[in-house]
């Protein structure tokens, strides 16, 4: 008689327990254990849990729990655990207790310290949970659908989801979790895989920039602006640390795409790519080979599921009104893209939704999510992590020539503010859950490399605010306060003429009055953030077409899209606020399902410049405040003159 394998029974046995245990199945393949802490479930299955149970006792995490709490557990079987052992030649008296201190609290996310939540399989996207575990690194899940389960870090396989305990949740895994530690460009030298893009970073001497882990001059303070205690609400980045993000061609895809097979292969692929890059010191930023390596490196640690944010476009929101939508999102135009910056110094990354990069196709309009005529990320592939970067794989040959920057990116290039900042990505300052009036972080001075400011105690000083529920663009906001001198770096963009605007939200009661410049011109007159777009001086008018929806009234009903009241305000140097995007105040409110940002009469965008002759690179934006009080960044906008008169509302 042939013998069940041991992985075999240890699956029945599990499927044969959670069939005969005392639970209330609630749907949903979720099981509830009334009642019963996380504690008490490893330790009456012994047979299945007990070496995890013993690792968790031995570093004093079991306690934890015991007690009352919102922990998202991924607990590997006594199988994986052993697996684990044997693969590496251990076990668990070999361990140190901080080896298997990391190790342990790998396989946790604490919800109630993070304010977040616990996280079921519903929750689970391609890509990073959201919240860290418990070292302070993501869990990545991707779905297998030929085996219908979800992978977590493109290794361990979830045997069991959704076991719902009264201080958490539980999915059990085949496998135990582990980070990689190492820095990314030995990451990255480690596989085997991707070893001629390997040569060419060790080449080009860009490896060395990649070695930073830390600012260790950096001291937190302790205390707010205003003299009060910092609080888990409200503090300043606890370190500043840096992050990469490679996106890089396999051997294979090089050798599929131009066959390229090894480093000298890429040198000349190289040149031929970049031909105005002839210094032959590969070190240099004048090398064409530096150029192509330079140009797949952004100083950012940027998980797969983050290069485009999603959060407030109109098309993602299932409660926003359908007819809306598809007057708003399939006109051809509408797309939900986003902008990252390499460390190549005046290049663009464009990407749209579903990491699809680099194209003039609307990938909004057109599944190309697995299409090779565009260069996107390969998901199961990628999101390697390590200790200062991660790692992501490509299916085609990533370039920064005539075709991007003439074409993809001859368009209105909109990029919030935080672009320009990769320290606040870096340093989780960013948060990318809806923790409306519960994460505002401090921005220090010095702090980020492009923004310059000097804070004042106790008045002026800047603040980051989590993804809430205004008509912002990503819903989150930077702001500063009082008296302040800010100056952004914005862009790069590609040489020719702008018009270069700016998007805030206006407030009567908290705003000032600035001036802005750009590279250190004046534009215009101080604009006064305290009128709302109502105000004679800007001239603001709903959409008639939009109230007569809502069956209320207001606008004009002889300029029902708005369009005139448009070039009325363009001439006032102001526009409507895009359509593409909405918050969350208006449905909930209201129960308002039509209204969009061009609908907020708080929200606006000002011509800073008409007519920028742009030589390339990036510019400097200053906001000097006239008046007491403080601004809101939201974005800027480089709308390419000669598309202006064709613009959409988007």
């Amino acid at each position: 008689m042939n013998k069940i394998p041991q992985k075999l029974c240890v699956l029945l046995l599990i499927s044969l327990f959670w069939g005969c245990l005392d639970s209330d199945d609630v749907g949903d393949n979720f099981v509830t254990f009334e009642g019963k802490v996380i504690s008490t479930y490893l330790e009456e299955n012994p047979e299945i849990f007990s070496d995890f149970t013993e690792m968790l006792i031995k570093v004093e995490a079991f306690e934890l729990l015991k007690s009352y709490g919102k922990y998202t557990c991924f607990i590997p079987t006594n199988e994986a655990v052993q697996n684990y052992y044997t693969q590496r030649n251990t076990s668990l008296e070999n361990l140190t207790k901080k080896e298997l201190k990391e190790l342990v609290f790998y396989h946790l996310i604490d919800g109630e310290k993070n304010k977040s939540k616990n996280y079921f399989s519903r929750d689970f996207i391609i890509g990073s949970i959201d919240t860290q575990n418990m070292v302070g690194r993501y869990i990545y899940t991707s779905f297998e659908p030929q085996s219908a389960s979800w992978i977590v870090n493109n290794s361990a396989t979830i045997i069991q989801s959704d076991m719902e305990l009264s201080n958490g949740v539980v999915h059990v895994v085949d496998k135990v979790l582990e980070g990689n530690n190492d820095l990314l460009p030995d990451m990255l030298k480690a596989n085997k895989r991707f070893s001629i893009f390997s040569a060419a970073l060790e080449a080009t001497g860009l490896r060395e920039i990649m070695l930073l882990i830390d600012d260790p001059s950096y001291v937190a303070p302790l205390t707010l602006p205003n003299g009060s205690p910092i609080t888990d609400r409200e503090h300043y980045p606890k370190s500043k640390v840096y992050g990469f993000t490679i996106l890089a061609e396999s051997d294979s895809i090089m050798k599929l795409r131009e066959g390229i097979t090894d480093l000298d292969g890429l040198r000349q692929f190289a040149k031929e790519v970049y031909p105005d890059y002839t210094d032959e010191d590969e070190t240099s930023q004048g090398n064409s080979l530096n150029r192509f390596v330079a140009y797949h490196i952004i100083p950012a640690k940027i998980r797969s599921n983050r290069f485009v944010l999603t959060y407030g476009y109109i098309s993602e929101f299932e409660w926003f009104d359908s007819q809306r939508k598809q007057e708003i999102c399939y006109d051809g135009r509408y797309t939900i893209e986003q902008y990252h910056i390499p460390i190549a110094g005046d290049a663009l990354i464009h990407f749209q939704k579903g990491n699809i990069i680099n194209t003039d196709r609307n990938v909004f309009m057109e599944n190309l999510t697995s299409s090779d005529e565009v260069i996107r990320i390969l998901t199961m592939e990628s999101d390697l992590d390590c200790q200062n970067g991660i790692l992501h794989s490509l299916n085609n040959m990533l370039v920064y020539d005539k075709y991007v920057i003439e074409t993809v990116l001859h368009r209105r290039i909109r990029m919030d503010f935080s672009t320009f900042l990769p320290e606040l990505i870096n340093n989780d300052v960013i948060a990318y859950a809806n923790k409306y009036n519960q994460w505002h972080r401090i921005i220090p001075d010095d702090y980020c490399a492009k923004l310059k400011f000097k804070e004042k105690r106790p008045k002026v000083y800047m603040k980051y605010m989590a993804p809430n529920v205004h008509p912002y663009l990503h819903g989150d906001e930077i702001m500063s306060y009082g008296f302040s001198d800010v100056t952004f770096t914005i862009g790069p963009v590609p040489p020719g003429t702008y018009e270069v605007r700016f998007g805030y939200h206006s407030s009567p009661g908290t705003r000032g009055i600035t001036q802005i410049y750009l590279d250190g011109v004046p534009c215009g007159v101080p604009l006064d953030m305290r009128l709302t777009n109502t105000a004679a001086d800007i001239g603001w008018e709903i959409d008639y077409h939009t109230v007569s929806l809502m069956g209320e009234s207001g606008g004009n009903p002889d300029d029902p899209y708005g369009y005139e009241n448009d070039k009325s305000l363009r001439n006032r140097n102001f526009m409507k606020a895009p359509d593409s995007y909405t918050g969350t105040v208006f449905y909930q409110n209201t129960d308002n399902r039509l209204y969009t940002a061009r609908q907020a009469n708080n929200d606006t965008r000002y011509i800073v410049k008409r007519n920028h002759n742009h030589l390339g690179g990036t510019m400097e934006m200053r906001f000097v405040q006239m008046l007491d009080g403080d601004c809101l960044y939201d974005y800027v906008e480089f709308m390419p003159v000669d598309l202006i008169e064709d613009e959409d509302t988007h």
